[in-house]
């Protein structure tokens, strides 16, 4: 497996063990907050959960809850539209989103502060007395 589908596998596992070990897939609501419990910011968690549902089969979920991370789905070697080639497609693009609003959110703009000149006065020609 690609590390992306690993990573994604172990944190989907971990995940699964503040749900709870079931025999049936758990809701979204579920999944996005056992993903924000294991630290992922809000959007995130619902970009990987829909990622999750949206490709892989009900069994290898439940698979992944009961076994943990090295019962991730396998990779057909002979297609790229598997389960395991569309969640780590769809994971990837999450990952990119994610690391595109942090780099969008930490931008910062520098301002100078405004000065303003004073004109210097010529030495005074004029007599003392």
């Amino acid at each position: 497996m690609t590390s992306t589908v690993v990573t994604a596998a172990a944190l989907f596992s971990g995940a699964l063990g503040m749900v709870g070990c079931a025999t049936d897939v758990p809701s979204r609501e579920e999944l996005v907050a056992a993903f924000e419990a294991s630290g992922l910011p809000a959007e995130q968690a619902g970009c990987v959960t829909d990622a999750v549902l949206d490709h892989l089969p009900d069994e290898d979920i439940v698979r992944l809850m009961e076994r943990g991370a090295g019962a991730g789905p396998r990779d057909d070697p002979n297609r790229d539209d598997d389960p395991y080639d569309l969640t780590r497609a769809a994971l990837t693009a999450c990952s990119e989103a994610a690391a595109s609003a942090t780099s969008t959110s930490t931008t910062t703009t520098a301002v100078a502060p405004a000065t303003t000149a004073t004109p210097t006065s010529a030495p005074s020609t004029a007599p003392t007395s």
